[in-house]
């Protein structure tokens, strides 16, 4: 068997390890089980064209809400696409998380091979794709856009490493992964980017000490060019889903309660003790799912730190400094020694000892889980353990590159065994509107408008209109209906305010007959109306660009044709975006 199907063989063996519950009939329970809605309600924006999908017809108990305008849309986009195809519902759903836990493998290889030989470097894909919080992701928590945020991770790496020694297409994917996380979790955003800024800040320092100054200004543009245009290309998501939420009552949902982040700290004991479970996290060291970084992985870790010690021991004390900076010169010494500090960096966000860091940095309270950050830690403990591999002797380096993927591949399928296969999927998996509205809204409320107030009495039955009265009575007909569109032939007597089914949120005009545009009305319960004058009208509502979207989505445009520019370009001359 040639090398290369050794190396393939072996990651899609630890794909198969962490998907094989992805090839069994039906689905399972996980805490978050609105995949198939998300991918329903994108679907019909799809079919409807309104694009880029922001309003949902079904959540907000039926009166709609801005789902995709503040939920990251591009896992539930891809999941939409495959349903639109005839795929079904169930197999769209596992088709998302698959995509998730083959990004992760393919990256984490490639970065690690990178800087490392074969063994080291499908150590890192094991350690990193079998991860038990990658497990905990799809099992137990079901967290579809975190999981594809996660696996981001390797790739935005892999971008910049080849940005740092000037090699092709490092811009291309540095910038298709950034991009991707964007649109992948707001979170992982929030926590991942910082920490690659970071290592790009320290390794510019890095080469200045070395001396090695003359390239760092035209590498810095690329950098700068990647970041900036990865903004460019998801800021029809990000920007209004920044500058808007206000009009949500979305900070009094993820902010209070069981999502206060001091009550989820991580004990140091629980990252070395396995604990597995499928339900919570909770307050204190008695949580009902694991934060266990693997056992493979510790003993990595143990290998890594005693190999260290003992290097420097060698050295003798009076030279350990002097041995250290003179080890730190090196391109490996140097990876490892920022993706060890990475790991424990990560590590110490994630327990209550942090907590002062919490207290004074106001974005970090939308993180909600402090737990979150072992995403991170997973890809810097892996990474850590490759480049650690790699600088042993090289029958060491065989040996304990062998041991690693043993323990890793032994122990790590449990945490991709869920805790209960459904026999009837359709009890939590459902695409049908009126199911959504009633069962799911309560369990997804936190983009309503902050006008919203849901009416004693259900018109969200009606295809129709109501007088603003006590008694809602049904008025005129519904003539044509899609996601951003709604429009209403009617015969009115006398003068009245009419009200749609439809909750308020900026973007909604009404205009009548002509296209004339009369003033939109919101009425004590939220909803959307307009002062109609007698007689018999056409009245037509339109969910619409504010300003802030419409700017959004010009900046994604031009990032787009000049995205295209730039590839047409490097391709003709078979290099990077920039000049080399």
């Amino acid at each position: 068997m040639s090398k290369t199907a050794l190396i393939a063989l072996s990651i899609a063996a630890v794909v198969a390890i962490a998907s094989w519950v992805l090839f069994l009939p039906g689905f399972f329970y996980v805490h978050d089980f609105l995949h198939a809605a998300r991918i329903a309600e994108m679907a019909r924006g799809l079919t409807d064209f309104h694009l880029p999908v922001r309003w949902s017809e079904a959540f907000g108990y039926g009166y709609g809400m801005p789902l995709f305008l503040f939920y990251a849309p591009l896992p539930f986009f891809v999941g939409a696409l495959s349903w639109l195809s005839g795929v079904s519902i169930i197999t769209s759903v596992k088709m998302i998380f698959l995509l998730s836990t083959i990004m992760a493998a393919l990256g984490s290889y490639q970065v690690a091979r990178k800087i490392t030989g074969v063994m080291p470097a499908l150590v890192a894909m094991a350690a990193f794709t079998l991860a038990p919080y990658r497990g905990v992701n799809l099992v137990v928590r079901g967290a579809v856009s975190e999981s594809w945020a996660i696996a981001t991770y390797p790739w935005i790496l892999l971008g910049i490493l080849l940005i740092m020694r000037r090699e092709r297409w490092g811009v291309a994917i540095l910038v298709s992964a950034l991009t991707t996380l964007l649109l992948s979790h707001n979170i992982s955003t929030l926590l991942f980017i910082p920490l690659t800024i970071l290592i790009i800040a320290l390794w510019m320092i890095w080469k200045k000490y070395k001396g090695e100054v003359k390239e760092l200004i035209s590498t810095g543009t690329q950098f700068l060019l990647s970041y900036t245009l990865s903004i460019g290309l998801a800021a029809f998501y990000i920007f209004p889903a920044f500058l808007e939420k206000h009009f949500t009552v979305v900070e009094q949902t993820i902010l209070d309660g069981y999502f206060e982040y001091s009550l989820h700290f991580v004990s140091l004991r629980q990252f070395v003790t396995e604990n597995w479970g499928y339900g919570g996290s909770t307050f204190g060291p008695a949580d009902d799912m694991s934060f266990f970084l693997g056992y493979g992985q510790i003993f990595g870790l143990i290998v890594l730190c005693i190999s260290a010690g003992v290097y420097f021991w060698k050295q003798g004390l009076r030279a350990v400094f002097g041995s250290i900076f003179e080890w730190l010169s090196k391109e490996k010494h140097f990876f490892v020694s920022i993706f060890l500090c990475l790991t424990l960096v990560t590590l110490f966000m994630a327990q209550y000892k942090s907590a002062f860091l919490w207290n004074v940095l106001p974005l970090l309270e939308y993180i909600q889980f402090p737990w979150r950050w072992l995403g991170a830690t997973s890809i810097f403990l892996a990474l850590s353990l490759a480049v650690g591999l790699e600088l042993l002797q090289e029958r060491k380096k065989r040996f304990f590159s062998l041991v690693i993927l043993l323990i890793i591949a032994v122990t790590s399928w449990r945490y991709f065994v869920p805790d209960q296969q459904l026999s009837a999927t359709d009890e939590f998996y459902f695409t049908d509107q009126v199911r959504i509205s009633e069962e799911l809204s309560p369990v997804l409320p936190d983009y309503i408008s902050t006008a919203f107030s849901q009416p004693d009495k259900d018109i969200s039955q009606y295809q129709s209109l109501a007088f603003d009265d006590d008694q809602l009575t049904p008025v005129g007909s519904l003539v044509h209906s899609s996601v951003d569109l709604k429009t209403y032939q009617l015969e009115l007597a006398t003068a009245a305010m009419v009200v749609a089914p439809i909750a308020y949120f900026p973007g909604w005009s009404a205009t009548i007959d002509a296209g004339e545009q009369v003033e939109l009305v919101v009425d004590d319960n939220g909803l959307i109306g307009a002062y109609l004058p007698a007689g018999s009208h056409t009245l037509t509502f339109a969910f619409n660009h504010t300003p802030i979207r419409q700017i959004s989505d010009i900046i994604t445009l031009i990032s787009v044709i000049l995205s295209i520019w730039l590839l047409v370009k490097a391709s003709r001359r078979r290099g990077n975006w920039v000049s080399r």
